[in-house]
């Protein structure tokens, strides 16, 4: 009697296991199937971290989506609960945002959110454009911020004017006429070999670019420095917003002024092949004095 009271016993056990194993089963062929289901709907977010994901499923750009992915897909793996689970939406909201939106879904059409804009900005990119008319988008949040103490990303300035909720003309840009004067590159005469034989003889000269804080603001300028290889000293320099043929005619024309103090044959000025090194004006004041040579890199 007590080893059958034992059997029965142990066959309950059994089958509360077998009952535990099959629900562990069946859950990770959900686990499974959850996975592959938000892999092939929204792939992008596969490679995000557990705190970008939570970043990324909270916005209602997210939410939006994963209703519309949803409602249109035909799978039958999972049931709707769990496809709300896998795509990290809550089912309940999903149910409400069907019944609102069902007009538009049974037209087999997808929701879009609407963005909402603050009225101050669209104000303020308004009163920018009386006073100053077209302009960029960075420029005009730039002055409110100087003008006002609001701070509006040029990327709002951008997009309420592409959606034509502001009156900002863009500027018209005409393009510059270019004409190739490639021809004007000359050979290499240093190829490396900076060891000068005496002052002035070998003369380097190169345009670096300077982020520098200028009234608070962030300012890139151009620098055109020459340096004099026999002493590592600095002999000339100027600066402009831009590399191009005046900010280097005019500091090939200090070089000349230096080395003009001394009593020099020869001078080699080593610049790199830039549109503004081969420009003609270069090329037409170095032909003025001939004890200065070009050499290109």
């Amino acid at each position: 009697m007590q080893k059958d009271i034992e059997n029965k016993l142990l066959k309950k056990e059994n089958q509360k296991l077998e009952k535990e194993i099959k629900n562990l089963k069946k859950e990770k062929l959900k686990d499974r199937a959850k996975i592959e289901f938000l892999e092939k709907r929204m792939p992008s977010c596969m490679n995000l971290s557990k705190e970008q994901m939570k970043i990324q499923t909270s916005k209602k750009a997210w939410k939006n989506d994963a209703y519309n992915i949803i409602f249109y897909d035909n799978s039958v793996e999972l049931n709707l609960k769990d496809k709300c689970k896998a795509l990290f939406v809550n089912y309940s909201n999903y149910a409400k945002w069907k019944i609102k939106y069902h007009d538009i879904l049974s037209r087999g059409k997808t929701t879009k959110l609407k963005r909402k804009y603050n009225k101050r900005a669209i104000e303020l990119i308004n009163k920018f454009t009386k006073l100053n008319g077209a302009s960029g988008a960075r420029n005009v949040s730039s002055w409110i911020t100087d003008n006002h103490a609001v701070n509006i990303s040029y990327k709002i300035v951008n997009e309420l004017r592409n959606n034509k909720l502001v009156k900002l003309p863009k500027i018209k840009r005409v393009a510059k006429k270019y004409t190739s004067q490639r021809g004007n590159v000359v050979p290499d005469l240093i190829k490396k070999d900076f060891k000068s034989q005496y002052n002035f003889h070998k003369i380097g000269l190169d345009g670096s670019y300077l982020d520098l804080i200028i009234n608070g603001k962030k300012t890139k300028i151009l620098g055109e420095f020459a340096y004099n290889w026999y002493n590592r000293d600095m002999i000339a320099y100027n600066f402009d917003f831009s590399e191009n043929s005046q900010v280097v005619s005019k500091t090939i024309m200090d070089i000349i002024n230096v080395v003009s103090n001394y009593k020099v044959d020869y001078s080699i000025i080593q610049m790199d092949r830039d549109t503004a090194n081969t420009s003609n004006i270069v090329k037409n004041i170095i032909e003025c004095y001939p004890n200065f040579v070009l050499s290109m890199s």
